[in-house]
């Protein structure tokens, strides 16, 4: 045995009462034949656990890949920390999920365009709510979540917003918001009063399923008839609304839409028999959130274009 190639990270190597080489997996315990090699120096031999890691790795590197294609359409993106938004208003984290979509790659300034940095006389305009709404959005958000630096441009807390590459390790604390499904989701629901009902649903992220983006209490659960999801009664408990109200907040999900390539859809559908609103389950619309391998599976199942 060519001891100089031989893998002691996965076997341990031993010899039968017969003089038979042989390897012993030191996962599983298994025993193979282990044979000699005379082969050119700068040679290298795989072992059957080598090349399984190998094949793995090319698996998950395959996966990846047509994950990144299947999701291209829903275009560029950037990443909020799933646990981001304790002790915030709904109106505070949908503003300041919008606000970060001009977030800059280079470092953590706001931008109001490639070359503009932002300031906070800029908020009004931008958000498009009134200077006292400013101020209150501005002493509930800041400056755990946004600042002002010397020089009085707006830093956002990259710990929890981050536009660039994650490491992998990084992968599943943070879930992907699409820059152009939040400005136009933002922009499109131009009233107000209706931000804290966008908010209400991004404060639930870390009840947003992965693959699917149902609201739901295993939210990396890869089989469909397996997600636990949280029903419509559960939803209204969550964010402190009046469950004998469901009708009205029905309608007002209802009316949330916003422009999708060239039709408008809906921002949450409600999915359910027709006749037990209470279990209805609520999805999410990937065009604005999304994690999974292949968003359209979502707009199936949540059918956010049907009236």
């Amino acid at each position: 045995m060519n001891q100089l190639q031989a893998d002691i990270k996965n076997y341990e190597y031993a010899q039968t009462e017969a003089g038979e080489n042989i390897a012993i997996s030191r996962l599983t315990g298994e025993t193979i034949p282990a044979v000699s090699v005379l082969q050119p120096a700068g040679s290298w031999v795989n072992t059957p656990a080598q090349i399984e890691k190998f094949n793995k790795r090319k698996q998950a590197e395959n996966s990846r890949m047509l994950k990144r294609k299947a999701n291209e359409p829903l275009g560029r993106f950037y990443f909020v920390r799933e646990q981001g938004f304790s002790g915030l208003s709904p109106e505070t984290v949908i503003r300041l999920i919008y606000l970060n979509t001009f977030t800059n790659y280079d470092d953590a300034r706001l931008m109001r365009s490639e070359r503009t940095p932002m300031r906070r006389k800029d908020l009004p305009k931008i958000l498009g709510i009134s200077p006292a709404s400013v101020t209150r959005f501005w002493r509930e958000a800041s400056p755990k979540y946004i600042s002002e630096d010397s020089n009085g441009l707006i830093i956002t807390n990259r710990e929890v917003f981050y536009k660039g590459k994650l490491t992998g390790k990084y992968n599943t604390q943070y879930r992907k918001f699409y820059l152009d499904g939040i400005r136009k989701l933002y922009t499109t629901i131009s009233d107000p009063r209706q931000h804290k009902y966008l908010g209400y649903v991004f404060a639930l992220l870390p009840y947003v399923n992965r693959e699917f983006n149902i609201l739901c209490y295993n939210i990396d659960e890869k089989d469909l008839y397996s997600i636990e999801p949280i029903s419509l009664s559960d939803f209204c408990r969550l964010i402190h609304y009046d469950g004998s109200h469901l009708n009205r907040l029905m309608q007002v999900y209802k009316s949330l839409r916003f422009v999708v390539g060239n039709h408008t859809e809906r921002f949450v559908s409600f999915v359910y028999d027709g006749l037990n609103r209470q279990d209805a389950k609520i999805y999410i619309n990937p065009n604005v959130l999304y994690d999974g391998s292949d968003y359209r599976r979502v707009e199936i199942l949540g059918a956010f274009c049907k009236d």
